[in-house]
């Protein structure tokens, strides 16, 4: 069992704004490496394409309730959480305990609200059928 406190999370959280490229869009906790990870649009890009298909699987959801903004150290940072339709499968992400934001799955820090917008409605809302 492995026990994360708010207080290093938040430590953690301005590390990470302190580290962040201009040209990276987002960053999330990696559970594999125990790491904050980095990305860019055309990162994004990739991983859209596979959650997707993931969603028509039924193996993926997103809520729109968990799109929540959070100020980081002055800058403002926009959530989606990624979240398996098995509930076992979500572990509590400790990235997220750094905002006082307890929710299970992989919550991913956008820059944008406009990005993390179109990432949710790309994944989430289905074309309309004309």
């Amino acid at each position: 069992m492995t026990f994360v406190s708010v207080k290093d999370q938040i430590k953690l959280l301005k590390n990470v704004i302190n580290d962040i490229d201009d040209n990276e869009t987002f960053f999330y906790w990696h559970y594999v490496s125990k790491n904050v990870n980095f990305g860019t649009n055309d990162d994004m890009k990739i991983e859209m394409k596979i959650w997707k298909q993931m969603k028509k699987l039924d193996k993926l959801i997103m809520r729109e309730c968990n799109n929540k903004s959070f100020e980081i150290e002055g800058t403002e940072y926009h959530i989606l959480v990624l979240q398996d339709t098995d509930d076992e499968c979500n572990p509590i992400d400790p990235l997220a305990l750094g905002v006082h934001f307890h929710v299970c799955g992989l919550v991913y820090f956008f820059r944008s609200k406009k990005n993390r917008d179109t990432v949710y409605n790309y994944v989430m809302i289905p074309k309309s059928r004309v």
